[in-house]
């Protein structure tokens, strides 16, 4: 594997909050690989925040202002990264960030590692994907990063050590500026499990499908199902299901064709 050097400054964040676990393996793997991490992530669970810039916390207003509070941790997992737990949602981290509220914009962004597979009608929800978005447009690349989880066996551990090691591979070939983002989803095995590392289409059928479970007086109940809908081989889910790591080349929330990253990563791994 190629020895290039990696930016210097990575933002890592997600939906899942500064205390999940995938947030951390990934840090700690950008760690390893040379990378210096900066932690600005949500301090609770944001999954399924979209790009939504607005706190469940209280905020304080004056006229055109906003107060956000945070407060910085230790992750024992990468003890001597500067992290920042935000009370606010994935998006609005990343926006921060990009502005300079905790020093130097980052090179490159990192957002993840997901609790679970952000593809197909998922990818318009996700704050882990929003995220990257966001930093996005300022002008710097970024990875939206998801590993898989299964719904017939919640408790089974997800393989997060798998999907950073394949992000973390996938960074060094991007280039260190433009509006670059890619959508990483990995499936749950071991790395030398894979069946390799493949562009995908993002999926136009979702393989879970929410519906209203039961309506109550002043509640409603929502529920989710995997559904039996056939996905299409080529696109997210489907490579995902065949094994392979699915990278989906995004500009918003369009698909766009990201073969030649693939074909410099195998190159890459001879």
């Amino acid at each position: 594997m190629s020895t290039k050097t990696p930016a210097t400054r990575v933002l890592v964040t997600n939906d899942d909050g500064i205390d999940g676990e995938g947030l951390r393996v990934l840090t700690a793997t950008l760690v390893a690989h040379g990378y210096e991490p900066i932690v600005i992530a949500p301090d609770s669970d944001y999954s399924g925040a979209g790009t939504s810039i607005i706190s469940r916390a209280a905020s304080s207003f004056s006229g055109t202002s906003r107060e956000i509070a945070y407060q910085q941790r230790t992750l024992a997992e990468a003890p001597g990264v500067e992290a920042y737990a935000v009370a606010a949602p994935p998006a609005m981290c990343a926006l921060l960030a990009m502005r300079g509220a905790f020093g130097e914009p980052a090179d490159m962004v990192a957002s993840g590692i997901n609790w679970g597979l952000n593809t197909g009608g998922a990818v318009r929800h996700s704050g882990t994907v929003s995220a990257a978005v966001t930093a996005a447009a300022f002008g710097v690349p970024a990875v939206a990063v998801s590993a898989e989880h299964k719904f017939d066996d919640l408790d089974a551990p997800l393989r997060f050590d798998t999907a950073a090691e394949v992000a973390v591979q996938l960074m060094k070939l991007l280039p260190t500026s433009g509006h670059q983002i890619l959508n990483i989803n990995v499936p749950r095995c071991g790395l030398s499990e894979l069946a390799g590392i493949a562009a995908a289409s993002v999926s136009q059928i979702s393989r879970y499908r929410s519906y209203v479970e039961e309506k109550t007086e002043n509640v409603l109940k929502m529920g989710f199902m995997v559904t039996d809908d056939q996905v299409e081989p080529e696109s997210d889910t489907g490579m995902v299901m065949a094994g392979f790591a699915a990278v989906s080349s995004l500009v918003g929330t369009t698909s766009i064709d990201c073969s030649d990253l693939i074909r410099r990563f195998a190159e890459e791994a001879v």
